[in-house]
Parts: C-alpha cells; sequence; structure tokens
C-alpha cells in the first residue's frame, strides 16, 4: 500500500519482484497511488485498483 507497487513471488523464492509500479508515487501509467485491491482474468491481465488516482490499472502479466 504505502510502496506503491505491487510484488509477485516465485515459488520457493526468497525475494519478491516488482510486477508493477515501484517508480514512486505517481499518475503517468508506470506508477501507483496507494494501490488497495487487484484482479487477475483469464487472459493473464493484471487489474490494480489505486486509492490515490481513483483509477482501475489494466496490465498483461507477461509483460511485466
Amino acid at each position: 500500500y504505502g510502496n506503491h507497487r505491487i510484488t509477485g513471488w516465485s515459488q520457493g523464492a526468497t525475494e519478491g519482484r516488482v510486477v508493477v509500479g515501484g517508480n514512486g508515487r505517481g499518475s503517468q501509467s508506470n506508477q501507483l497511488s496507494y494501490p488497495i485491491g487487484l484482479s487477475v482474468d483469464r487472459q493473464g491481465n493484471l487489474y490494480v485498483s489505486e486509492y490515490g488516482n481513483q483509477r482501475v490499472q489494466k496490465f498483461n502479466i507477461d509483460q511485466c
């Protein structure tokens, strides 16, 4: 939430990797502002809702 990023972990990994965001708080397409929810669809798209920007962004997980 306060890191303005979404991280993921591979099975057995000891550290996560930044999937989206991680470029500081902001409103550009590569930035997040207080992400509060996420969902993944069958096509491999990740949807991230943000409190700070009052938007939902769509990301292709294969390109993250």
